[in-house]
């Protein structure tokens, strides 16, 4: 089953077996088709991926939906982070599947679980900002709140910015920017 779709993609059954990919992810991890249908996505998991994120994660899917980013493995062994987002939907018979689809991501960020992120993004940056000159905290809030936007579904460039800038000082100066 061929999906299309520009991101990487795969549909999972109830049981969490995948029936459906596309070529992106074929191409981001390395098997074909016929070799991932039918089994879990954990074929994609190494000695890298945080296996607690990944259940918290799948968890959270079969509750509605669920973004995260993780490091897994692609079939020649060689790692790599992607953002993955999923919900779950229903057929036209009832019956329940999850409609995952990802990008590869690159930096810092990338390597961090979103529950590392979420720490570091709400508390440990602005204490790191406060000590830098404004332009630097800044640079690093744009920064910040650009990967930040990745991480979370419905989240903003701007109000990465503003929750960074509150515990900054900056606020003023990024509502003129």
């Amino acid at each position: 089953h061929e999906l299309k779709c520009a991101m990487a993609s795969i549909v999972l059954d109830q049981g969490e077996r995948i029936v459906a990919v596309n070529s992106a992810w074929t191409r981001l991890c390395g098997f074909s088709a016929s070799e991932a249908l039918g089994s879990s996505p954990k074929l994609l998991q190494g000695p890298k991926t945080d296996t607690r994120e990944a259940r918290a994660f799948a968890e959270a899917c079969r509750l509605g939906a669920a973004s995260t980013t993780l490091t897994n493995y692609r079939k020649d062994g060689s790692p790599f982070t992607h953002r993955i987002t999923s919900r779950r939907v229903l057929d036209a018979c009832g019956r329940v599947y999850y409609l995952s689809e990802g990008r590869e991501v690159h930096g810092v960020l990338s390597l961090l679980p979103s529950s590392h992120v979420a720490r570091l993004f709400c508390v440990t940056l602005p204490r790191l900002a406060a000590a830098l000159p404004p332009l630097a905290a800044l640079y690093a809030a744009r920064e910040v709140a650009n990967h930040a936007s990745d991480r979370w579904p419905g989240g903003s460039v701007t109000g990465g910015l503003l929750l960074l800038a509150a515990g900054t000082g900056l606020l003023l100066s990024l509502a003129s920017a």
